[in-house]
């Protein structure tokens, strides 16, 4: 079974604590999301269990998880590319990767350049080609900023049964999308777990 563990794992910015003795397991097909207010540490956690951030205490232990999708809060298209290229410079699964074109509702937009799209356009194209990438982990960090409601529902709706052998971290401002998608909630407060 894929799993990510969190052993008391700590992180300090500039001698503040940004996370402290922080615990949790997640497992494949158990997806969990990360909820608190601003600067709680979430995106930190996110970005630790990436890989791209290190842990100043605890560690991180992983299982059967060779490869991992991250979809930022900012978007980090290639600028140079246009939404396919985005999308397939990653894919490992074309098919997968036009099935959730579809499910993203960008099929018609496939050639556009990320400087010809809306904000919400963009965050759509990151949202596929991470999926597109299949991994064995998908990190959701703030995924729907800028997507309409009934969009967002159908890409849930794609989610529930797509990671269903990955784990999953969702972060969101939004408690409902994380219902939708079945996630486990973990709150986080005043940078402690």
């Amino acid at each position: 079974m894929k799993k990510l563990v969190f052993n008391s794992v700590y992180k300090c910015y500039n001698e503040k604590d940004v996370i402290k003795n922080f615990s949790a397991e997640i497992t494949e097909g158990n997806p969990v999301c990360f909820f608190g207010e601003s600067g709680c540490g979430k995106t930190t956690l996110i970005n630790i269990a990436a890989g791209l951030v290190k842990p100043d205490k605890g560690k991180i232990i992983t299982e059967k998880i060779a490869h991992t999708a991250v979809v930022f809060q900012e978007d980090r298209l290639l600028e140079s590319c246009t939404a396919e290229e985005n999308i397939m410079l990653s894919a490992k699964n074309t098919e997968l990767a036009r099935k959730i074109s579809d499910v993203c509702g960008i099929t018609e937009f496939l050639k556009l350049y990320p400087n010809e799209m809306s904000g919400g356009m963009k965050k759509r194209i990151a949202v596929a080609r991470a999926v597109a990438f299949d991994g064995d982990m998908l990190l959701l960090d703030e995924p729907f900023n800028g997507i309409d409601e009934e969009r967002i529902d159908r890409i849930i709706e794609f989610l529930k049964t797509y990671i269903e052998n990955k784990v999953c971290i969702i972060v969101t401002h939004d408690i409902n999308q994380a219902k939708k998608l079945n996630a486990e909630i973990i709150y986080i407060y005043d940078n402690y777990y």
